[in-house]
């Protein structure tokens, strides 16, 4: 899940997310679902194929965490 988060918006901006930021900070997984959550706008709108893919890339994290 995070693979394929980290190849969609780059891996840049991957490394200084909030969502690496939550996971190495021991954040619950709640607040992991927001750091996710937080990459489904695309011209600042929220876009429902992004959310889409978000949700299915945290479920598949929530999975093993």
């Amino acid at each position: 899940a995070l693979f394929c988060l980290c190849y969609n918006i780059g891996c840049g901006a991957f490394a200084k997310s909030s969502l690496v930021k939550f996971i190495n900070g021991g954040q619950t997984i709640e607040k992991i679902k927001v750091g996710f959550l937080m990459w489904t706008k695309a011209g600042g709108v929220v876009n429902k194929g992004l959310l889409n893919r978000r949700l299915a890339e945290y479920n598949e994290y929530a999975k093993i965490a």
